[in-house]
């Protein structure tokens, strides 16, 4: 049998509201049988059939219908007329609901899917550095932490969160280190400690302190060992 494509309107008659599409699989016709792809729509027809009025608007090839549907749609703002069981003017622009993405989270659910695009990206690297850029900038803004602060403030985690990311953070092998990274690390720790390197060793005036009880004047880095008020070494040598 010859294929011939067409247009279809289906009005739910105790409302008026309608719903037009296009059939053009491989050996269609109007006389096929054919419902719709709506799961919206399809499910309530299949209820209440005798509510339903099916119109052919027009047959033709598959190009022909394909551009009179989205033509249809557009010029009477399908997506966006409360009358019409249409979600999109075939323009690739989905009209969402509150009820449409409820029932979209409950399939999800119930079937096990994830997400089209989890574990894919598809950000090159300048446009990461320039997303990274400007959450920083922002975030240097005084006012913008103190809003994020001040919605945080208050927030607790419940003792099954924690469990669930113990859980998922549990046997999570880091990789190797790369040599920028522990050089970075060793820079790190050299800052911190008393060698050339240190933030000490590069202040230009380095400051100091008296003891309380030889008067001595030591530097912050060796109060430790002065161990300076009253546990200072020099009064204890004098006392002896």
């Amino acid at each position: 049998m010859n294929t011939i494509a067409y247009v279809y309107k289906w009005t739910h008659i105790p409302t008026l509201k309608w719903y037009v599409g296009s059939r053009t699989a491989k050996g269609c016709h109007p006389d096929d049988g054919y419902i719709c792809t709506s799961s919206l729509v399809k499910p309530l027809i299949k209820s209440n059939p005798n509510e339903w009025l099916r119109t052919i608007i027009a047959t033709g090839t598959k190009e022909q219908m394909l551009e009179l549907e989205g033509m249809i749609l557009t010029l009477f703002d399908a997506m966006n007329d409360p009358t019409s069981f249409n979600r999109h003017n075939n323009n690739g622009k989905f009209h969402v609901t509150p009820d449409s993405v409820k029932k979209m989270l409950i399939t999800r659910k119930k079937n096990g899917f994830t997400a089209w695009n989890k574990g894919i990206c598809h950000l090159s690297d300048d446009a990461r550095r320039s997303i990274s850029e400007k959450t920083k900038k922002r975030f240097e803004d005084p006012a913008q932490r103190a809003m994020v602060s001040k919605a945080q403030k208050g927030k607790t985690i419940s003792q099954e969160h924690r469990d669930a990311i113990s859980k998922k953070n549990t046997g999570i092998k880091r990789g190797p280190q790369s040599e920028a990274h522990k050089q970075k690390l060793k820079e790190r720790d050299n800052y911190w400690s008393k060698g050339e390197n240190s933030w000490w060793a590069k202040l230009e005036h380095k400051p100091t302190v008296s003891c309380l009880k030889c008067r001595r004047e030591v530097g912050f880095n060796i109060l430790g060992k002065h161990q300076w008020g009253s546990r200072c070494k020099a009064t204890s040598k004098a006392s002896k």
